[in-house]
């Protein structure tokens, strides 16, 4: 059986480490957390990433508001709702 404190201790090293990396280089959040998850906390998944990956997310985006592709971004909102009807 796991511990869970080690098992948080990793989880919040991954997320830590995932979440520098994804706020300077912009991409690689998913690809640390996941495995890390998988292997500790198998049941967190996918929901705990997709929790996590909001705010940071959002923060991002806030720093990076003049750079937004608006009109790009209506596109995309309408393709994914379309898609998520589906």
């Amino acid at each position: 059986m796991h511990d869970p404190m080690v098992s948080f201790i990793a989880a919040f090293i991954a997320v830590l480490a995932a979440s520098l990396i994804q706020g300077s280089v912009g991409i690689g959040f998913s690809f640390i957390v996941v495995p890390v998850l998988a292997l500790v906390a198998p049941e967190l998944l996918p929901t705990a990433v997709l929790l996590l990956l909001l705010p940071l997310s959002l923060a991002i985006a806030a720093r990076e508001r003049f750079s937004i592709d608006t009109a790009g971004l209506g596109g995309i909102i309408g393709g994914r709702i379309a898609g998520a009807a589906l």
